[in-house]
C-alpha cells in the first residue's frame, strides 16, 4: 500500500505534520519506494507509431517513447504523427498536451497542432542549447516586434514582459492558406537545468501559480471549454512531467485535500511515458508540495522548526540553492507565510541550513580538527607503548651477560641509534653548503 492510500482520510495538515516529523532517512526511503513503483518504460506494442520507420525522423530521442493510446493525432493530409500526448486531470481547468520540443523536421507539425487544438498557452522549460547541445529548434521570435516565418506559418511577437525568471510573450500566429489567426500566451522559464530540478523552489512555485491562474482565466474566456495548454521541455517528460504534477497538486492543496503525490505522478505517466524522469525530480515534487502546504497552514503561526528542518534537508539534495523561506528582494517571491517577520524567517532559514550542512570552509575546518585529533592520539599511544616497554625492561631480572651481548634489545638504544644516524646524514648534507659559502 502506498502512502497515498494511507493518507486518503487525512487532512493536508495531517499529511504535512507526518512527513515533517518523520525521520529523514525514513522519508527518503518512502520517496525511493514510491518512485520505483511508478509505471515504467512501455513496450513497443504500446508505441506503434513511435516505432514506425516512417516517423523515425520526427522523434528527438530514440529512448523516449510516445504512447499510442494518448498521442495527439494531426488531421488532414499527410502524416498524423507528432511526439505529443494528451494528459487529462479532473483538477485542471484546461486541456493539456505534453510534447517534445520542436525539431527542424517537426516545426510545421507543431504549428499545425497549435491551430488544430486551439492552443492558447505554451509553457517552455528548456533553452535553445544546453551545454552546447541543441534542445529545441527556435519556433518563436523572442524579441518584441520580431517575426518568424516557416512554411505557411508566420509568428509575430506582439508583446514581451520580462520577469526575474521568465519571459512572457504574446504571440500572433497566422496560417497563410486559410488566413486563420490565433493568439497564444508563451511562457519561457529560464531557471531549470536539464535532467535536474529548478534552481529555486520559490521561483518555480511562482511559475506553477502563474500557470494555474492563466489556465483559470482561459477557462473563463473560452466558454466552449476547448482551450488547450502545451507544456514542453526538450524530451517532454522530465521537466514537463514535474510541472504537470505540481499544477495538479497545487489545485488539490487549494481545495484543502491531502496531496496524493504518487497517484498524481502515476496518472500522468500512464498518459505520457516516463513523465517525472528521475528520483531527484520526484523528491523536488515532495519538497515543493510540502512548502505549498506549509504556506497555507502556517499563515499567522509560529514557524515550525521540525518541518522547516525537513524541507531544508530536502533542498540540499534537490535544488541545492541558497534560498530557503527567505526574502528574495524586489520582484521576487518571499516564501514567509503571512503574519511572519521576513527577516526573522530569513535568519531561521540560515540557522536550519547550517544545521543541515556546514559550508565548505566549515567542513574543511572540521576535517582538519579531526585529523589533528587522530595524529595526537596516535602520538600519545606510541608514547604509552614506549613507557610500558621500559617498565617491563626494568621489571625483568638483570642479566649482565645478556645485556652486553644484546644491546639492541633496549628501545632506548634503538632510538639513540636512529638519532645518531639522522645526525650523520644531516651533517653530510650540510658540508657542500659550507664549501659554497
Amino acid at each position: 500500500m502506498s502512502c497515498d492510500d494511507a493518507n486518503k482520510n487525512k487532512t493536508r495538515l495531517d499529511w504535512l505534520m507526518e512527513f515533517g516529523r518523520m525521520p529523514y532517512l525514513d522519508l527518503l526511503q518512502i520517496m525511493r519506494s514510491e518512485f520505483s513503483s511508478l509505471p515504467g518504460r512501455p513496450n513497443a506494442a504500446e508505441a506503434v507509431s513511435f516505432m514506425s520507420q516512417l516517423n523515425k525522423a520526427k522523434n528527438r530521442y530514440i529512448d523516449i517513447l510516445c504512447l499510442e493510446k494518448t498521442r495527439v493525432k494531426l488531421r488532414g493530409d499527410g502524416c498524423d504523427y507528432i511526439h505529443a500526448n494528451w494528459v487529462t486531470s479532473s483538477e485542471l481547468d484546461v486541456k493539456m498536451i505534453m510534447a517534445q520540443a520542436p525539431t527542424q523536421n517537426t516545426l510545421a507539425d507543431f504549428y499545425k497542432m497549435i491551430f488544430q487544438e486551439n492552443v492558447v498557452l505554451i509553457v517552455c522549460l528548456t533553452q535553445l542549447k544546453e551545454r552546447g547541445i541543441e534542445k529545441m529548434h527556435p519556433y518563436w521570435p523572442t524579441t518584441e516586434g520580431g517575426q518568424l516565418t516557416w512554411a505557411k506559418y508566420t509568428v509575430k511577437n506582439i508583446k514581451t514582459q520580462e520577469t526575474c525568471n521568465s519571459l512572457i510573450s504574446t504571440l500572433d500566429l497566422e496560417q497563410s492558406d486559410s488566413k486563420a489567426h490565433i493568439t497564444v500566451k508563451h511562457l519561457f522559464y529560464l531557471d531549470w537545468p536539464d535532467h535536474r530540478v529548478p534552481r529555486c523552489t520559490h521561483k518555480f512555485i511562482n511559475l506553477v501559480t502563474q500557470c494555474n491562474k492563466m489556465s483559470s482565466e482561459i477557462k473563463v474566456n473560452n466558454k466552449n471549454n476547448n482551450a488547450t495548454m502545451i507544456i514542453h521541455c526538450s524530451a517532454g517528460v522530465g521537466r514537463s512531467g514535474t510541472l504537470a504534477a505540481l499544477l495538479v497538486l497545487q489545485k488539490m492543496i487549494e481545495r484543502g485535500v491531502t496531496p496524493r503525490i504518487r497517484d498524481t505522478v502515476a496518472e500522468i505517466r500512464q498518459q505520457r511515458s516516463l513523465a517525472v524522469q528521475g528520483i531527484e525530480q520526484y523528491m523536488f515534487i515532495y519538497r515543493t508540495t510540502m512548502e505549498m502546504v506549509y504556506s497555507k497552514e502556517w499563515a499567522g503561526r509560529e514557524p515550525h522548526r521540525e518541518i522547516l528542518k525537513q524541507m531544508g534537508a530536502l533542498r540540499l539534495i534537490t535544488t541545492k540553492s541558497c534560498c530557503n523561506l527567505a526574502n528574495f528582494g524586489k520582484d521576487q517571491r518571499d516564501f514567509a507565510p503571512e503574519g511572519h517577520d521576513k527577516q526573522e524567517m530569513g535568519e531561521q532559514a540560515k540557522h536550519h541550513a547550517v544545521e543541515q550542512a556546514a559550508s565548505p570552509k566549515q567542513k574543511h575546518s572540521t576535517f582538519a580538527t579531526v585529523e589533528a585529533q587522530i595524529k595526537s592520539g596516535i602520538k600519545e599511544l606510541k608514547h604509552k607503548l614506549n613507557l610500558r616497554l621500559l617498565d617491563r625492561k626494568d621489571q625483568e631480572p638483570k642479566d649482565e651477560s645478556k645485556q652486553s651481548t644484546s644491546p639492541e634489545s633496549s628501545p632506548l638504544t634503538i632510538q639513540q641509534k636512529r638519532t645518531s644516524s639522522i645526525c650523520r646524514r644531516a651533517s653530510m648534507r650540510r658540508k657542500p653548503n659550507k664549501k659554497r659559502q
